[in-house]
């Protein structure tokens, strides 16, 4: 119910509101063709016909279009039929049946290019916020030596990740995270610069639009939403070697051997200590230890209602996301109160909502460290204590400390949570039905903070087996606070009009950004415990940072979407951005696209087409940018000597800390998209093409600085990256009945991703990487193992030709059989027996040559089955588990595993790369039997599917084909086919069409049988109208000679009259001047002008009835039984002609009485009144002359009597109408009297004669209209006899003509059986 809709009737003022409930009441006036407009701020307009109902339900949509045809862009919603950009939209529907707790992974799902980076090290870790990308990496962002070994994304100042958008306003990726998906409508990626421009420089790596579901009015509604999932570690897979089974391993290699013992009675001493703790029972499942069964919940409220003025809502959620590791989760509360004002076209919104999030990380540490613990090393002693020190294994680096279970009975703890508070202000001012202002204002402030405490008892403290004067020192408090505080502001002008063939949406506005943040990184050591871990406690501030950052940005904006026709499509964009993050020379820079786009479907000679719905052709080509970089890159810093109270007589000294580049510019991409929308077979088919080509210039990178220069580095703008690709998307509607649905999709996406530009700060960092490898190459030259994990690892390098992902190594040549060496290559080609990391080249590549997903969507009635696949392939991988673990697999130590296998979460995580201690041919049959049982488990599901399908259409091809026979049948025009009574009872869409084919025989059985006896009616009918014409045509050429002889007469009549009007016209010219000298008679002479103007308006009605009067007669054509009537009405009209001339006659006796009053002065007027009085008398006896020819009419045809008599109507209504003009000219004889009291004593006898001259000049006048109107009248009359006899004649030959199409029609019917 949705009050407050204003329903008005189309071109009228009429109209009303529906009220509180939604109902409203209308009166309708009686008139044709009567539509209904529905208007309310938000909703599309909505015009109904009115088709006499008495009860109207109408539902009112949103003004934003259904998803899958219009495209959120964030700042204006653009028909998908009329853009020329990249972009996917996610509707809720689609969003919630992938995930209902994780936002990011449901758009991997749908996009091919929206990518989340893996991270085998974190795995399921609720708290590792994951990195993403579009359409490949465009910068380096954070390098492998560079990162924070205690970050577990690199998600600030990361060069790669979209720009994300809420409700208009940009957030961090971890807001989407945390994110409810309940209360998100739509998720629209924006890709290319089309879509992309009007964000400027903050859209070089996409943009992705996400808009939440705003409250509805009505009555007050609650909605509640439970999420739960179900997590339960599979650890069956890896099949680890028990106690028994690894002291066997142990065994085989050798490790109990006389000489690696002492002699032999060691060796056997060591080898039976083991053996009797396996006797003993000890076999620790040191892997399943830390993991623990999960349950994910999630709940939200939303309370929603209000009324045409004012609606709201109020929001609720958490949502617990527990870890695998024990302990571990991440807890998410918030809470928001939405409001909606409305008044006429002025719409003010405000958005309030607080969040609180905290992720706790497991004491329990790292899954890893587990797989280095020995089977036959116990955690717990004989007495069920927690061992301090585990005898045959160690992960952290401490001789005493290294069982990870008595690290977690300690004080350890490790958690982040931020408090957030948001308040979005909207202002939409719908001008007109074209134009809208709106106007957009955001305040966001959180509040981070994180806490890591070491225990002073864990092996993991920064001082590890501190001596005795480093006691204190013992146990570590690193401390993250920090605030953030951010405003944004945009105002924006809306223009969209349909103008015939041209559609126009428009906008412009600014858009003002405001960033600032401040943190303070304190490090603390020295605690007395683990309870004590407070700050005050701490022996010591070991370091302190604090940084602060403050950035501004202001940017002009212009969108411009054109279509013309429907059918070719522009699309033009252009942003001018300031920003205080640039250098002083290059604070302004700016940014546009251009895309042109054709609707091939609609060109004429495509319309309809049964095989091709839609199909078009568009290209963008634009440049967007980017400003992922740290704060004050371009600005010189200087630092206060404060710390060493450095005095001088100006104050406190200050050096350069950082140099400036007042040059740095953006970085800027160019984006070229091409693509093609196609849909067949009225969208059972649905094919989107992209292709692709960005290239990245001035990378914001370091330049190498001399050492002279007293800098290492400074920042410049060095550096190009290219990615190119292809997008598919795939959708078909494979089945689409009342009750089935089935719908089978897919996309893949395929990246290039190139270096074509390094600077030398990235070939120095290569040098870097080299340095890393130092001690390995030296190993290696003399011929020594290079056992240690940390060279297991690549790091990446960067080299122009290659990528971004690149792996990098030595190529290898195999072993050489002369003296057991690995041989290697060097870049040169030459031969060597050394590992250089200088020589490395590229041997591989982390990304995929595709990726995408697929899946089907099988429903029933209400119930429905959604599954979805991820793929790719080309890509490698550096198995660094088969150098350490296998290659260098250390046996006596921590390392017993030979091949790699993933631990997986509910969201398809990777938990880690584990290894297994298992002979190789073991490892290959294992794989081989996981592999053939995805295979068959694909195949089955698939044969499942396939044979559903099968069967369902199996049953719709017979049925169709029994519709199809049926049919046939009745084209044929039998119409007596027997009926399927069992297609009849279906339920579904294929009985509907069955049945409706049998309504359709039963229907043109019944019309067929109505025809031919239509048929046959209609041919009599013919015969009789034929005779009918006949007899009326003779009788109307007697009326018509009748008429003529009448016309005669009136013709006579208003010569006469028009003589006497002449006279009198004269008399009135002589007494003019005398009028004019008495101003007294004015008020009476208006009196007399409005009396004549009442005559007109008589006299106009008057001709309004003799027009009648001829409609009457024409009727005679249509009546033509009914001629008796308008013979009737002529001897009407000859009786209205005696009375006329009676009343001339009259009409003269008053004029020679008038005359006779004024004395010598009326004598002329007493000739003319003897004139007048004369031509009544002619008139009256040419009246009796047409009298006596009426009568003889009369008695040849009595059928025309009753039309005749119609036409005695309307001349009486004439008569009453000059009656009428008399009464009006009494009341200027009135005017005249009371003009002759007032001038009495001027004029005298003057007056008398002007005012009965008048008087007369009136009626002379009035009588010549009369007599006018009787001409006209006649000749009206004559004339459409006239046009009834050709009537006749053509009515004969049109009922004959009737009559053979008649038997034409009989002749045909034939084809039909009965």
């Amino acid at each position: 119910m949705l009050p407050g809709v204003t329903i008005a009737i189309k071109g009228t003022t009429l109209g009303t509101v529906s009220d509180a409930d939604g109902h409203f009441k209308l009166e309708i006036p009686k008139r044709k063709d009567i539509i209904l407009v529905f208007t309310f701020v938000g909703m599309k307009k909505k015009e109904i016909p009115f088709k006499n109902e008495k009860e109207l339900q109408v539902v009112m949509e949103d003004e934003s279009m259904k998803m899958d045809e219009v495209v959120v862009t964030g700042y204006a919603n653009i028909d998908k039929k009329s853009f020329t950009g990249a972009s996917v939209t996610i509707d809720r529907e689609e969003l919630l049946k992938v995930s209902k707790s994780n936002v990011l992974m449901a758009i991997q799902s749908f996009d091919p290019s929206f990518r989340i980076q893996k991270n085998n090290e974190w795995g399921s870790d609720p708290n590792t916020v994951p990195e993403v990308y579009i359409r490949g990496r465009s910068g380096m962002g954070v390098r492998e030596l560079d990162k924070d070994g205690l970050s577990k994304s690199q998600l600030e100042n990361n060069p790669n990740l979209p720009t994300f958008i809420l409700d208009g306003f940009e957030v961090s990726v971890e807001k989407i995270y945390d994110m409810d998906p309940n209360r998100i409508e739509s998720i629209t990626t924006l890709k290319d610069a089309a879509a992309t421009a009007m964000y400027g420089s903050r859209a070089a790596n996409g943009v992705v639009v996400i808009t939440t579901v705003a409250p509805k009015p009505g009555r007050v509604m609650v909605s509640y939403a439970f999420t739960g999932s179900l997590t339960l570690p599979d650890l069956s897979d890896y099949n680890l070697a028990n106690a028994a089974e690894k002291l066997e391993i142990e065994r085989r290699a050798g490790l109990f051997e006389p000489q690696d013992h002492d002699g032999g009675w060691g060796a056997m001493n060591e080898y039976n200590r083991k053996l009797q703790r396996i006797k003993e029972g000890v076999d620790t499942d040191w892997l399943s230890i830390p993991l623990q069964n999960t349950f994910e919940h999630q709940h939200s409220i939303f309370i929603e209602g209000g009324n045409k003025d004012l609606r709201y809502g109020i929001k609720g959620v958490f949502h617990n996301t527990p870890g695998v590791m024990k302990h571990s989760s991440r807890k998410r509360a918030g809470t928001g109160f939405f409001l909606d004002y409305r008044l006429k076209n002025l719409q003010v919104t405000n958005d309030i909502s607080y969040t609180f999030v905290r992720g706790d990380e497991s004491p329990y540490g790292n899954f890893s460290d587990y797989s280095k613990l020995q089977p036959y090393d116990r955690p717990y002693d004989e007495n069920g204590n927690l061992i301090k020190e585990l005898e045959y294994s160690n992960v952290y680096g401490s001789s005493k400390l290294s069982n990870p279970l008595y690290e977690r009975q300690l004080g350890n703890y490790d958690f982040n949570k931020y408090d957030e508070f948001v308040n979005n202000l909207r202002l939409n001012w719908y001008v007109t039905d074209y134009l809208t202002i709106k106007g957009q204002f955001s305040v966001t402030k959180q509040s981070p903070k994180r806490e890591r405490f070491i225990d002073p008892l864990s092996a993991q403290v920064s001082v590890k087996d501190a001596a005795k004067e480093d006691q204190h020192l013992v146990g570590d408090l690193y401390l993250t606070m920090g605030d953030k505080v951010r405003w944004d502001a945009n105002a924006f002008v809306y223009f969209q009009r349909a103008m015939q063939k041209h559609n126009i949406n428009f906008a412009v506005g600014i858009n003002v950004l405001s960033a600032q943040s401040q943190s303070y990184n304190t490090h603390y050591r020295g605690f007395p415990s683990g309870e004590l871990h407070s700050p005050n406690y701490a022996a010591e501030v070991y370091s302190s940072t604090k940084s602060e950052s403050l950035s501004r940005m202001f940017s002009g904006v212009a969108s411009l979407n054109y279509t013309f026709n429907n059918i070719y499509l522009l699309d033009a964009a252009a942003r001018f951005d300031g920003s205080s993050e640039f250098g002083s020379n290059q604070k302004w820079a700016p940014f546009w696209s251009a895309g042109l786009g054709v609707n091939i479907h609609n060109y004429p000679f495509l319309e309809n087409n049964a095989m091709i719905t839609m199909m078009k052709l568009r290209a963008s080509y634009g440049q967007t940018g980017k400003v992922n970089f740290a704060p004050y890159c371009a600005t010189t810093i200087y630092q206060s000597k404060f710390s060493d109270k450095t005095w001088y007589s100006t104050g406190y000294g200050v050096v350069l800390k950082a140099l400036g580049n007042p040059d740095l510019t953006w970085e800027t991409t160019n984006k070229l998209n091409v693509g093609l929308d196609l849909e067949l077979f009225n969208r059972f088919i649905y094919l989107e093409a992209n292709y692709y080509h960005q290239k990245t210039v001035d990378l914001i990178t370091d330049v190498t600085l001399p050492a002279s220069s007293g800098f290492s580095t400074y920042k410049d703008n060095m550096g190009e990256v290219e990615n190119k690709g292809v997008e598919l998307m795939l959708r078909i509607n494979a089945i689409n009945t009342k009750d089935w649905q089935l719908m089978i999709w897919g996309n893949l996406a395929h990246n290039k991703n190139k270096i074509l530009k390094i600077s030398d700060s990235q070939k120095a960092y290569n040098d870097r990487v080299n340095d890393y490898y130092a001690d390995a190459e030296k190993n290696s030259q003399i011929g020594w193992a290079v056992n240690d994990p940390k060279y297991a690892r690549p790091i990446s390098k960067y080299e122009e030709g290659g990528s971004l992902t690149s792996i990098f190594a030595m190529k290898s040549l195999g072993i050489d059989p002369m003296n057991g060496k690995e041989m290697y290559m060097n870049r040169d080609g030459s031969v060597t027996y050394a590992w250089s990391a200088s020589q490395q080249i590229i041997a591989g590549n982390t990304e995929p040559k595709a990726q995408g997903a697929f899946g089907f969507n099988l429903s029933w009635k209400n119930l429905s089955f959604f599954t979805s696949f991820m793929y790719e392939w080309g890509a490698q991988s550096y198995n660094t588990t088969l150098v350490n673990d296998v290659e260098n697999a250390d046996i006596e130590g921590h390392t017993y595993y030979a091949y790699y296998q993933p631990l997986l979460n509910a969201d398809g995580a990777v938990a880690g790369a584990i290894g297994v201690a298992k002979e190789s041919e073991d490892v290959q049959a294992n794989i081989k039997g996981q592999t053939t049982k995805i295979i068959i488990m694909s195949v089955v599901l698939m044969g499942v599917v396939s044979i559903i399908i099968v069967l369902l259409a199996s049953k719709m091809v017979s049925v169709m084909e029994e519709t199809r026979k049926f049919l046939g049948q009745i084209v044929k025009g039998e119409l007596s086919t027997n009926v399927n009574k069992k297609i009849t009872k279906r339920n579904d869409e294929l009985g509907d069409i069955y049945n409706i084919s049998i309504q359709l025989q039963n229907e043109l059985r019944r019309i067929v049988s109505d025809i031919k006896k239509s048929s046959s009616d209609l041919i009599t009918s013919a015969d009789q109208l034929t005779n009918m014409a006949i007899n009326t045509r003779g009788t109307v050429d007697v009326v018509y000679q009748s008429l003529e002889e009448i016309t005669k007469g009136s013709a006579t009549q208003a010569d006469e009259t028009g003589v006497a009007k002449h006279n009198v016209d004269r008399i009135g010219e002589q007494i003019t001047y005398i009028t004019d000298e008495v101003d007294s008679l004015t008020r009476h002479a208006e009196q007399m002008s409005d009396a004549e103007k009442a005559s007109e308006v008589i006299i106009g009605e008057l001709n309004a009835s003799n027009e009648e009067a001829s409609t009457s007669v024409t009727k005679i054509a249509e009546q033509i039984n009914t001629l008796n009537d308008s013979i009737a009405s002529i001897q009407s009209a000859i009786t209205m002609i005696q009375n006329i001339a009676d009343e001339t006659d009259l009409l003269s006796l008053n004029a020679s009485i008038e005359a006779a009053r004024a004395g010598d002065a009326g004598r002329g007027f007493a000739v003319v009144a003897q004139q007048i009085s004369k031509l009544a008398e002619q008139s009256n006896t040419t009246a009796e002359e047409v009298e006596k020819i009426i009568a003889e009419i009369i008695s040849e045809s009595n059928r025309m009597v009753e039309v005749m008599e119609e036409v005695k109507v309307k001349m009486d209504q004439q008569q009453q109408k000059l009656d009428e003009t008399m009464e009006k000219s009494n009341a200027v004889a009135v005017g005249v009297s009371n003009s002759l009291d007032n001038i009495e004593n001027i004029r005298g006898k003057v007056s008398v004669l002007s005012d009965s001259g008048d008087a007369i000049q009136d009626e002379v006048h009035n009588l010549a209209s009369i007599s006018e109107q009787n001409e006209a009248s006649t000749t009206s009359t004559m004339n459409s006899a006239q046009g009834m006899s050709d009537t006749m004649n053509s009515l004969e030959v049109s009922s004959e003509n009737l009559r053979q199409l008649a038997g034409k029609l009989d002749e045909a019917l034939a084809i039909f059986k009965m």
